[in-house]
């Protein structure tokens, strides 16, 4: 500014220092709140947008005489909640029991006995993880299950429970079928009923057991 002629040759004038609004990333994510404006000392708070979670107390930035917002002394965290169960699952990694797990973190799962992983019949475990917007990847459990039984040619099967694991199938041969021709003895599954010469006496049966996708027997009755 210059005086010439009794009069300044400029006209000043001073503004308070604007902060403008504050960088998305300075406590990503979130929404700020700024009722008074965003000039030199004036205060403004956030709110974590969900699902993130609020780490810290303090939720208020102010206007620094620099024109920069001070330092956030607390921030919004994207968290994950404990993850729901699984049915007949049962999880494995202890700390997954707890709220607020961070983003990335891996929940180890172990199927039941009679269960494996869906659609990977020789897995039992897997793994949940935590992701970005605050769920969980899936992961679930399916019944294992054993394959038909084989063809018989003088009989038929009833099982307690089709063939899922634990389910008890019973071989019936008809009253004029024997295991193997005239064996007493039936080892599955190679020996089908097949037809004999009629003998009211004789009756065979036999249970089986479907233990890990496989039919084993387990009972032999002659009667």
């Amino acid at each position: 500014m210059t005086c010439a002629n009794g009069k300044w040759n400029k006209q000043v004038s001073c503004e308070p220092v604007d902060c403008g609004m504050p960088d998305k990333y300075h406590v990503h994510p979130a929404n700020f709140l700024f009722p008074e404006g965003t000039t030199y000392g004036k205060r403004i708070t956030f709110q974590c947008r969900e699902p993130a979670q609020l780490i810290g107390s303090n939720n208020t930035l102010t206007c620094l005489e620099d024109g920069l917002w001070s330092f956030p002394e607390a921030l919004c965290e994207l968290r994950c909640p404990a993850p729901p169960p699984v049915p007949n699952a049962v999880l494995q990694t202890k700390r997954c029991s707890e709220i607020g797990l961070k983003v990335g973190t891996l929940c180890k799962y172990k199927c039941k006995p009679g269960y494996h992983v869906t659609g990977k019949p020789k897995r039992r475990a897997f793994k949940r993880q935590c992701t970005e917007d605050g769920s969980w990847l899936e992961g679930a459990c399916e019944p294992v299950t054993c394959d038909p039984p084989p063809s018989i040619f003088h009989g038929s099967y009833h099982c307690s429970d089709g063939f899922r694991f634990d389910s008890v199938c019973r071989l019936n041969c008809s009253e004029a079928g024997a295991a193997g021709g005239s064996a007493h003895t039936v080892r599955m599954p190679h020996a089908p009923c097949l037809q004999v010469c009629p003998s009211p006496s004789l009756c065979l049966c036999m249970f089986l057991l479907c233990v890990q996708m496989v039919l084993r027997p387990i009972l032999l009755c002659c009667v």
